[in-house]
């Protein structure tokens, strides 16, 4: 099956504008993404809230009949949605270099979005990075396969080192921002690429 691109780059008027939902290199949990989905919480969070409204509703002595039932099921998908697209979003990086205003704007959308705007003139270089994530406990590692395989759902990836590539925007007021992350790095590179060509000679010459 094709790996879903995490990203989605275009370069109009000269403005390149990039956006992804990875950009992070944090170790995470390969046990906890297997299982998580954010349709998955936000189900379960609609559940958890008619289940407390239904038992404050008998609670009062109130008869749950067929149409606060039917109410209930309606009310539960309506939430969903609702937790989905306010509370339980997939967060995602937004960088827009601007050759013409002479700016690098990165906006995240975040339950708390922030927003950067830099001066080109203040961009050092756009780099590659890397960071390793190495298995601390061996012997809990053993333990989950052992439980994961009796059980016949293994976890792939589970317990082994991981390389996480990322792109990495430098300034010259020391401050680094992370634009882009994968454990592929032919795709890191091919962002890296064409964001290093867009650019060109407006990285900021060393002190």
């Amino acid at each position: 099956m094709e790996k879903k691109k995490e990203y989605n780059i275009s370069i109009k008027k000269g403005v390149l504008v990039f956006t992804t939902t990875s950009f992070r290199a944090d170790e995470g949990s390969v046990l906890h993404s297997g299982i998580y989905s954010y349709e998955l919480t936000s189900s379960l969070t609609s559940g958890a809230v008619l289940v407390a409204l239904a038992m404050g509703l008998v609670y009062m002595g109130v008869e749950l009949n067929a149409l606060l039932i039917a109410l209930g099921v309606t009310g539960f998908f309506v939430l969903m949605v609702l937790f989905r697209k306010y509370l339980f979003f997939e967060e995602f990086l937004r960088v827009e270099v601007d050759k013409d205003r002479n700016l690098v704007t990165l906006f995240k959308k975040a339950l708390r979005s922030t927003t950067e705007t830099i001066s080109m003139d203040l961009l050092r270089s756009i780099r590659w990075g890397l960071t390793m994530h190495v298995p601390q406990n061996t012997d809990g590692v053993g333990v989950v396969k052992r439980i994961s395989a009796a059980h016949g759902m293994p976890i792939p990836g589970f317990g082994e080192t991981r390389e996480i590539h990322s792109v990495v925007f430098e300034f010259t007021d020391e401050r680094d921002f992370m634009v882009f992350s994968s454990e592929d790095q032919d795709e890191v590179d091919v962002v890296l690429e064409m964001m290093k060509n867009f650019v060109g000679g407006r990285i900021a010459k060393a002190d």
